[in-house]
C-alpha cells in the first residue's frame, strides 16, 4: 500500500501501480492510470524509492535526409 500521506487518492487503490502525468509548464496535458488486475502483482510493481520522476523533452530540428 502507498504511504498514508500520499496526495493522490487514486494511489490507495490496491490495483494501481502508478499515475503517469504528461504536463506542459503551465498545465496537465494527459494522465494515465497504470493498473494490474492482481493487487499482489501491483504491489510488487510499485516503488517508493522513485515516487516522482521528471522527464523533459527537448525537440530540435532533424537534419534533412537525402
Amino acid at each position: 500500500m502507498p504511504a498514508d500521506d500520499t496526495s493522490d487518492a487514486r494511489l490507495k487503490d490496491p490495483h494501481v501501480v502508478a499515475v503517469l502525468v504528461y504536463a506542459a509548464e503551465d498545465r496537465v496535458l494527459r494522465e494515465a492510470l497504470i493498473t494490474h488486475d492482481k493487487p499482489a502483482e501491483a504491489r510488487q510493481m510499485r516503488s517508493f524509492s522513485d515516487e516522482t520522476q521528471q522527464v523533459t523533452l527537448i525537440e530540435t530540428p532533424c537534419a534533412a535526409s537525402s
